[in-house]
Formats: C-alpha cells, structure tokens, sequence
C-alpha cells in the first residue's frame, strides 16, 4: 500500500457545498491550507448535471434554476460574472417576449377559469387551516406534528368536491407537493413552510445549464483541486491526530479535519462507514430528515405541437393527485419537460425506458387530443432523456424537505460537527439559517463550514 496523502482539509463531494467550501479555503487570508476535494462521480456538480450530447441543446437533469435569486444569494455574483463571459461568446439565447400557459384536464379539456378560481379559493381555505394548526401547535410546550395530509383531510373531504373542481384542487395542492418533492403524508404539518415552499421565490434560469455554471465556478473561476472518481467508503477517526479516509482497499486518504458534504439520502443509506460509529443525536437527525425525490422526463419532437409562446403545461389527473402535473417548454428545441415527483416519481423510476415512454406519450396524445390544434398529430420524440434520481448510488433521491417530527433543530444537528469537532458537516440539508432543498442552501452552508474550519486551523 502506497503512503498516504495528507492534507489539513479533506472536503467530500465537489457539489455545491464542496466548491463553496473549497473557494473561501482556497481565498483564505492567512495561510492557505492543504486541502483536496473527493469527488465519486466523474464529473463536478453533485446533483446539478447538465447533459450536453443527447440532445442539441443542454439539458438539466438535476436543479435547473436558481432560487432566491437576488444580490443576497451566493450565486448570484458568480451568474453575472459568467453572464458576462458568455455574453462576450454570444451564448445567450434571446428571450421570448410573450408566453403563455396552458391547463389541461385529465382528458384534454381546458380547465375552466371559473372552476379555477373556486379551487383556487378552496385550496386557499384548506392552507389557511394547515396554519392555524402550525402556529398552535409552535406555541405549545410539547407540540404535536402531524403530516399535512391528516391535518388537512377531513377540511378537503367536507366540501364534496368532484369532477373538475376537485382535480383543480388536486393541482394547487400538488404544487406543494411538487416543490418539496414529497407527499402530504411524509411532510410536516407544524414546520412545512420552513423549507421556503410557500414563500416568493425568484427564479434565474441559466442558459447553459446549473450542472454547467458550477464546473465553471469550480475550474474556470476558481481552480479547486478536484479529484473524481474517488468513492470513500470509511472515515476512520480513531487516531486522535489524523483521520483515515478510505478510498478502496489500497488507498487512503489522512486530514486533520473532513467536511461531508454528500447528499442526506446516501447518510440515510449509510454509504460511507464512520468509526467509532456516528453519535446517536447525528443517526437520529438523518432518519428524522425527509428526502424527497422530483425526476425529469425530457422528450424532443421533430416538430412544436403545442404552440410557439407556450412555456408551461399543467395537467390535472383522474388517477393520482400530481400525475403529471408540471411541464415546461424549449420551444426552439421542440422540448418537452416533465417533473414528476414523491410517490409517482419512485413508481416511474421502476418503469424501463420503453415503458416509460409509452406511459408518458399516452399521457401526451391524450391531453392534446381535444386542443386547438388537434389536426397535428403528436408524432414520437426522436430523442428522450430520463432521470432516475432514487436509483442514484451517489444521491438516492433529489433533496431534503421536513417530513413529521423534523424542525430546525434536526437540521442544526447535521449541520454539527462530532468526533471531538473533527469531522464537518454541509449540504442543503444543513442549512438552518435559511432555505433547504436549493443550490443556494448547499452554497451558503459550505460558506459557513469553511468559516468554521478557517477559524479551527488558525487556532491549531
């Protein structure tokens, strides 16, 4: 077995929060330290991943916009420095002036407007319910959470909804359910509005894809040492002076200290060994946690069936509340994106690509089969992409959300550092002085353990 490397800092994972992390090390004032980032996979990003071959333009498979987008966010100087390079290469597509939404029902009719606005107004109630019943509870000394689908329930059942007026329901209710990428009966009834799911979000959508913009923030940027291809699977910490970081059975890795920045879903999936094992208060925060799961099926036509300024497609269901309910446009690319997401998500990730494409274009010819345009047949996509996060080794789902029983303090216990303030903690799902679930989240966390971990060196 060759010698180890050593370094001061050893960051695992090069997503958000690894870069983050790896950018203020790398600037920092005194000294710099030694460190290295890990990286499993063979390429930088995490769960942002912009696929660039299958189709002719890029496509985001993973987070696709930026949220919160405003001078505040971490982000957002990094966006107009880049926008600028690519306004100089002229890779900035023009934006449409004019768009417009459809709604369809589960057969293809037009959801009315009447019948909107009525659902609009009783799913307006029941929110209203869930948050009377969140702030009594917040003021109890010993709270009850419930999920959102037993606070809610008996309130939806009351108002003997049917037909269109209760699919239309069906589909504002989903909307949260979507953003959290959970159902209602995994997501907290007290702390569901923590997450930033009902708040007035921004949103930047960039022109080369979010997997894209983080490898140019990473190597064009900054040049972080990355290195890919490196699965740990054992931090050892029984040394007192270094730490082991396993790589495979001939090579490792020691650090005076390591920040983990790997997704919540492989923590809860135990993908990395810890020894001794993690304290009981850190197990308990990742199973407390929820992870939800939102997968994108991209389908390209070689022709726009569905009107040149159409940029959103929402779609009601007869069969599961949230089938298919969301679907964006790349018009000049004859694109179609659709988000499925919680339970319906893991139940497609079971389909094959056939099967899948199959269940997805008979959703499709059915909802345009009453449109304007019925005269243009919907022809088969020539190209089709198809993400499957859950299945993912290096992720096993898409991103953190409160399910019942998880608060603020569950997400400050994975944010804290153990084993005698060694070993490091970030991600989006440790983000508890602001949104979870985001790019940004994962971001400003990184910021905050580089902080950290400054201050822990210069001390040392």
């Amino acid at each position: 077995m060759c010698e180890a490397e050593h370094f001061d800092v050893i960051i695992l994972g090069a997503g958000a929060a690894g870069i983050a992390t790896g950018i203020d090390l790398l600037q920092s004032s005194s000294s710099t330290p030694t460190f290295i980032i890990l990286e499993s996979r063979d390429r930088i990003g995490g769960r942002c991943y912009t696929d660039q071959k299958t189709l002719n333009v890029p496509v985001d498979l993973g987070a696709t916009w930026i949220h919160h987008y405003s001078p505040s966010n971490p982000l957002y100087k990094y966006h107009h420095k880049l926008h600028t390079v690519q306004k100089k290469r002229q890779e900035v597509k023009p934006l449409r002036r004019h768009s417009v939404s459809l709604a369809f029902d589960y057969d293809g009719k037009p959801l009315s407007e009447s019948v909107y606005r009525q659902a609009h107004r009783i799913a307006g109630s029941l929110f209203e319910i869930l948050d009377k019943y969140a702030l009594e509870q917040r003021r109890k000394e010993v709270p009850e959470d419930k999920s959102i689908e037993d606070v809610i329930q008996e309130a939806y059942q009351s108002f003997s909804l049917g037909g269109q007026l209760k699919r239309a329901v069906d589909i504002i209710l989903s909307g949260l359910e979507q953003y959290e990428g959970s159902n209602f009966s995994r997501l907290s009834a007290i702390n569901y509005d923590l997450g930033d799911g009902m708040g007035v979000v921004c949103d930047m959508e960039l022109e080369n894809g979010f997997g894209t913009f983080l490898t140019q923030i990473a190597t064009v940027l900054h040049q972080l040492p990355i290195r890919l291809n490196q699965t740990v699977t054992c931090i050892d910490t029984t040394d007192s002076h270094k730490i082991q970081i396993q790589i495979s059975e001939d090579k490792i890795y020691t650090c005076k200290y390591v920040l983990v920045t790997i997704p919540l879903g492989c923590l809860k999936r135990q993908t990395i060994k810890f020894v001794p094992e993690l304290p009981e208060w850190k197990t308990l925060a990742i199973s407390q946690m929820g992870f939800g799961l939102m997968n994108k099926i991209v389908l390209q036509f070689p022709k726009n069936f569905w009107g040149e300024n159409v940029t959103v497609i929402s779609h009601a269901s007869n069969v599961h509340r949230g089938q298919f309910r969301f679907i964006i446009t790349e018009s000049q690319a004859n694109i179609l994106i659709i988000f499925v997401t919680g339970d319906f998500a893991y139940k497609m990730e079971t389909l094959t690509d056939e099967e899948t494409l199959i269940t997805v274009m008979q959703f499709i010819r059915t909802i345009f089969s009453e449109h304007r345009q019925r005269k243009h047949l919907v022809p088969d996509p020539t190209h089709y992409l198809i993400s499957r996060w859950c299945k993912d080794p290096y992720a096993y789902g898409s991103y953190s959300n409160f399910a019942v029983n998880a608060n603020v303090k569950t997400v400050e216990d994975l944010a804290r550092e153990c084993y005698s303030d060694r070993v490091y903690w970030a991600g989006e799902h440790t983000n508890f002085t602001g949104s979870i679930g985001c790019v940004d989240s994962a971001f400003e966390s990184g910021q905050r353990e580089a902080r950290k971990l400054i201050e822990k060196l210069q001390s040392s």
